[in-house]
């Protein structure tokens, strides 16, 4: 296809320079020639032009083949309703709070907006429509309440006549048709965004309706219409960023849309003066946005931001040995001792730490943070403080001892206090990734691993499940708790997700080092470990299994 396409072309610039020569000569013996070779040309044109047709019809699906005709996607299955309430809740309790620099730069400095706009099943969708090189300039969350009209426009940034523009609209909450962005369809192709129609006519972008669009519309393309598609949360509109748009909430609530824009990786974009909205011809600041390549390779485009509250260059976790010894309480009531943080080839923000608390003592009120969480007590009592909001008043309230565990999901309120006598030691892994899809996450699980359950003689290795599930940032998370008898053990091996263990009783070997009661092993990935009980007693561990968005089953050890 490639080499027909260049003899093609060879052979039509040899034909229009012969062109420029005859073109000189005003002789009917000269322009014969030329006669002939315009005669050459429109064949070689037509050649070229069905081939390039039937190049096209063989690549561009159905579904591109709608957007570029069309103007937009819609509606899209993109996100979760789980996801869609995660991002909601990370938007009202984190990132609306911070203060980001630059215009719609929610990504640029929030790993969590970044992993978002970069989903395997998005960014699929998009390189049919710009191509493998991608950059993100965009993201942004927008909310309207009930009545609210955000007028018809067309997006400035992204209003160029050449297009390589794509937005992703997505309704987070409270979508429905009433509450859903309205568009203009095929307006993408009329060579004129729609401010500078409102001009023309000498209105105010506040006067405009959507019958007035539709006419609009209508006079370039008998065909185009104005639509508002049926929608729920998580759904998507993908549609060129020449498009016409706008919104008039009709729906009964608040509703919440995440709004992502990307362009072909080249493609200049400029902001808007903020201050000069209204005014066409458009006025543009000095101002350039952020731009992330997302896709692909290109020049321009910053990296992934890092997981907030994670190292700032986090180095990869392999391996991680650590004994029950030397955490000691302190004058300060609560002592933290960090064990590590970094990343693993499943969690791009993993860390762990054990910590003292004094008696009558609490680290933080109820408080709530991006990350997933286990706490697992391993030695004296703690209560568990579980509530809905920061509000210790309002929160349900258990008390654990050792080998007792809770699970946080992403913005669970918590916090852990000793109303003992004695001080209480306990361990605790926070990670964060992208967000999942999954459909039914776990909520928050408390647990423990209880007291013997299988007789010395009965089975050298005893394995009793306590919970799995997807999680938001986790295609499962596994924990099981494991009685390992004199001698017995397992052979090296390398698993495809995370290990972490935690040793109660009885003493392990691996990786050539021993660990006893109240030490910790983490394994990445990939790691190869065995296990061996060197002790004269059982050894009695809990495991937690951190896999990523491919969930094998759960291996026993």
């Amino acid at each position: 296809m490639q080499a027909s396409k260049t003899q093609l072309a060879q052979k039509l610039a040899g034909q229009k320079s012969l062109n420029a020569t005859l073109l000189k000569s005003t002789s009917w013996r000269m322009t014969a020639p030329l006669r002939a070779a315009v005669d050459a040309v429109r064949t070689f044109g037509d050649v070229l032009r069905g081939v390039v047709r039937h190049h096209r019809q063989k690549v561009i699906s159905p579904e591109v083949a709608a957007f570029h005709k069309e103007g937009y996607l819609a509606p899209v299955d993109l996100f979760t309703p789980a996801q869609c309430a995660l991002i909601v809740k990370h938007y009202q309790l984190h990132a609306r709070r911070s203060r980001h620099k630059g215009h719609k730069a929610l990504a640029a400095h929030d790993r969590f907006f970044y992993d978002l706009a970069t989903r395997p099943s998005l960014l699929a969708r998009l390189k049919p429509l710009l191509g493998d090189d991608i950059i993100l300039w965009g993201a942004s969350v927008m909310i309207r309440k009930a009545g609210d009209v955000h007028d018809w426009h067309t997006d400035i940034e992204s209003s160029a006549r050449d297009g390589r523009f794509v937005s992703v609209w997505v309704g987070l909450e409270n979508t429905c048709r009433g509450s859903a962005l309205q568009i203009a369809s095929r307006s993408h192709r009329f060579g004129e965004p729609i401010q500078q129609v409102i001009h023309e006519r000498g209105l105010h972008r506040s006067q405009v309706t959507s019958d007035m669009v539709a006419a609009w519309a209508r006079e370039h393309d008998r065909e185009a219409s104005v639509v508002q598609p049926e929608m729920t949360d998580g759904q998507a509109i993908i549609f060129d960023g020449r498009l016409w748009h706008g919104s008039h909430n009709t729906g009964p609530a608040k509703r919440s849309a995440l709004i992502l824009q990307y362009a072909a990786a080249g493609t200049p974009v400029v902001f808007p003066d903020l201050d000069k909205l209204d005014q066409w011809p458009f006025c543009f600041s000095a101002e350039r946005p952020t731009s992330l390549l997302v896709a692909g390779k290109g020049k321009e485009g910053l990296g992934a931001p890092r997981p907030a509250g994670f190292s700032e260059k986090p180095l990869p976790i392999d391996t991680h040995l650590r004994g029950g010894e030397g955490f000691l309480a302190s004058s300060d009531g609560w002592k933290p001792y960090r064990l590590f943080n970094g990343s693993t080839p499943i969690l791009p923000g993993m860390k762990a730490h054990v910590s003292v608390l004094s008696p009558g003592h609490c680290p933080h009120p109820p408080h709530c943070h991006i990350e997933e969480e286990l706490l697992v007590v391993l030695d004296g009592e703690a209560e568990i403080l579980i509530a809905d909001g920061p509000d210790p008043a309002d929160a349900a309230v258990k008390r654990y001892g050792p080998g007792s565990f809770v699970y946080y999901p992403a913005y669970q309120h918590h916090t852990i206090r000793n109303v003992a006598a004695a001080p209480v030691t306990y361990l605790m892994f926070k990670w964060q990734a992208a967000p999942f899809e999954v459909r039914e996450p776990l909520d928050t699980t408390l647990s423990e691993i209880g007291g013997r359950f299988a007789a010395p003689r009965e089975a050298p290795r005893t394995t009793r499940v306590l919970f799995e599930g997807p999680t938001g940032y986790l295609g499962k998370l596994h924990a099981h708790v494991t009685e390992l008898q004199p001698g017995a053990g397992y052979p090296a091996h390398a698993d495809k997700y995370d290990v972490a263990i935690i040793v109660f009783s009885g003493t392990v070997e691996t990786l050539g080092k021993t660990v006893g009661p109240g030490g910790s092993i983490y394994y990445a990935a990939g790691q190869r470990h065995g296990m061996r009980n060197v002790g004269k007693d059982p050894a009695k561990y809990l495991v937690f299994e951190f896999h990523g968005p491919q969930a094998g089953r759960a291996a026993a050890r």
